[in-house]
């Protein structure tokens, strides 16, 4: 902005008067004696006031390297970490029998996170052409983080998670070592059988609930409805790879490219419906406490039932979306079993 002796111009560009400090500062006029920044009432003297621009511009380029480097976040997928975590608790909850805390639960949980964020971030790094072709908005893609920091972050929080998991018991240590080495080998070495990816992922996702269980010993409904998030997992990655199918020919090979969708979409239905029947038969079973269980077990079914209805119409973004939401249901559903 410019300044007059008569006061303040109106800001150029619809921009408000004095809303970076750098800018205002540095567009003041040259002189000698004193500079007057006569909106705020003040006198500066012209070496203070290059002083101030200085300090505006560096205070404007720190913001923007502080923002990029939180950007890496993105490439954890909160989200999924924060639902992975769930599953853990799940598979707790079921394996005492009754809702709960202790300390090695929240261990379990926070080593399920991170190992979770190191393997999407893993991913990220190696997918880092398809994601460019793609014109994904990512941190890397936008040239925010250098894929090297993804690289070696990733492989500082499998060091994490495992480390964690090695002072809850030996199975959960086992499990997080097996989970780590799959997402890595994949990642690295497998993403042209992108079915393979598939299996690892839903795998991944199954452990969560035996990593919850290991902490109090008994695994049996806690595999059953691990069977469960495995098959309701299947269908989601397949839906994902409905959706990349144009991105990923020439580089990839998937179902959908082998089998086309007529078939894929049938395997999706199947296993979601799968995944609601044996989940279902802890009602059937009659080791369900209440009618909790019942209900959001009916609740994802519809909410599955949706996830199809948009793959049908090739909606296969929403689709993902609503077979998210059906697993968080079913989570729940879990838990509930001991209410």
């Amino acid at each position: 902005m410019k300044w007059s002796s008569s006061g303040p111009a109106k800001p150029a560009h619809g921009k408000p008067a004095g809303s970076n400090l750098g800018g205002a500062v540095g567009a003041m006029p040259g002189g000698t004696g004193t500079q007057a920044i006569r909106g705020l009432g003040m006198v500066v003297p012209s070496k203070a006031s290059e002083g101030l621009r200085d300090f505006g511009k560096a205070a404007d380029s720190a913001a923007v390297e502080s923002l990029k480097h939180f950007s890496i976040a993105q490439h954890l997928r909160p989200l999924n970490c924060i639902i992975a975590a769930v599953g853990v608790y799940a598979g707790f909850v079921v394996a005492r029998g009754s809702i709960g805390v202790s300390v090695e639960a929240g261990v379990a949980m926070l080593s399920t996170a991170i190992i979770t964020g190191a393997g999407n971030m893993i991913n990220d790094f190696f997918d880092l052409e398809i994601d460019k072709r793609q014109w994904k908005e990512t941190p890397m893609v936008r040239g925010n983080v250098r894929p090297f920091a993804v690289f070696v972050l990733s492989l500082a929080l499998f060091a994490a998670g495992i480390v964690m998991a090695f002072f809850i018991n030996t199975t959960a240590f086992l499990i997080a070592v097996l989970v780590s080495l799959l997402m890595v080998v994949y990642s690295a070495l497998m993403q042209n059988h992108k079915y393979i990816g598939n299996v690892v992922v839903s795998l991944g996702t199954a452990l969560t609930i035996i990593f919850g269980a290991s902490i109090a010993g008994n695994y049996l409904w806690a595999s059953v409805f691990a069977f469960s998030a495995f098959l309701a997992n299947i269908g989601r990655e397949l839906t994902k790879d409905l959706e990349d199918m144009k991105v990923d020919k020439g580089i990839k090979r998937t179902l959908p490219m082998m089998l086309g969708f007529h078939w894929v979409r049938r395997i999706v239905f199947m296993a979601y419906a799968s995944a609601v029947m044996v989940a279902g038969t802890a009602w059937t079973s009659g080791i369900v406490k209440g009618g909790y269980f019942i209900v959001l077990l009916l609740v994802a079914i519809i909410v599955f039932f949706m996830a199809w209805e948009k793959l049908l119409e090739k909606d296969f973004r929403k689709s993902q979306a609503y077979s998210k939401y059906g697993m968080v249901v079913s989570l729940l559903a879990f838990i509930s079993m001991v209410l």
